[in-house]
């Protein structure tokens, strides 16, 4: 099967070259809805395995992220990675040739166009699958919480043990809370650090559980997960 695939800079300009013709590449493949100028949209048919996250084409298939749409009513294109987390199908190819695009060009900084011919197409499990969806629902649960020490109790929190905070306490700065969840909540930390701030960094180091928190000198930072009642 020859596919038409997006590969952006990032993918090979850290640790590889541009993909050349007789490259041999292995990837994820993800369908994305297209621009209106987009020189390769699939135009092939398809059916939606919802529940999969997978757009299933003849031969092969694609993951497909829900928060797209429906791919039914968008032109699609195809972007190929090595570095993305999402469980998305397997493809192991031959680049056949690179494809002028102006905005995916030859030798640009936004990446290239390739057709690749690939014999093989691996599907995630859907025990793969549903413990990726489990783990991105666990994340949108997850702040990052700074403030004094002694915010956060008399001795410094544990772990995986449950903890109260109140998220109003204007001595914290909250962070990464997309869905604005505000007031007392209870969760359980995924990491307790001291925030040592250098002059061009901060240097997370850790501290033990139960550490009386007065006698800390810098602001404790939490990496809280919010129980999904508050959510």
């Amino acid at each position: 099967m020859a596919l038409h695939v997006q590969i952006a800079a990032y993918e090979y300009g850290c640790c590889g070259s541009i993909p050349e013709p007789g490259a041999v590449i292995e990837g994820t493949l993800t369908a994305y809805p297209a621009a209106d100028d987009e020189q390769s949209p699939v135009d092939e048919p398809f059916t939606w395995d919802r529940d999969m996250q997978l757009l299933r084409f003849d031969g092969w298939s694609a993951r497909w992220d829900p928060t797209g749409g429906d791919p039914t009513t968008v032109p699609l294109v195809l972007v190929l990675s090595w570095h993305d987390r999402a469980p998305g199908p397997t493809v192991r190819g031959v680049v056949d040739a690179r494809i002028p695009d102006e905005r995916f060009g030859v030798h640009e900084g936004f990446g290239v166009t390739v057709r690749l011919s690939s014999e093989s197409c691996i599907e995630p499990t859907p025990e793969v699958v549903a413990a990726y969806a489990e783990q991105e629902e666990r994340e949108s649960r997850t702040v990052r919480i700074t403030g004094p020490a002694t915010a956060f109790g008399d001795v410094a929190p544990a772990v995986d043990v449950p903890l109260e905070l109140n998220l109003d306490d204007p001595r914290l700065s909250i962070e990464l809370n997309s869905a604005g969840i505000s007031g007392v909540v209870t969760g359980v930390p995924a990491q307790v650090s001291v925030a040592v701030q250098a002059e061009l960094w901060t240097n997370y180091q850790p501290i033990d559980p139960g550490f009386p928190t007065e006698s800390v000198p810098y602001p404790l930072m939490l990496r809280f997960t919010i129980d999904r009642d508050f959510c």
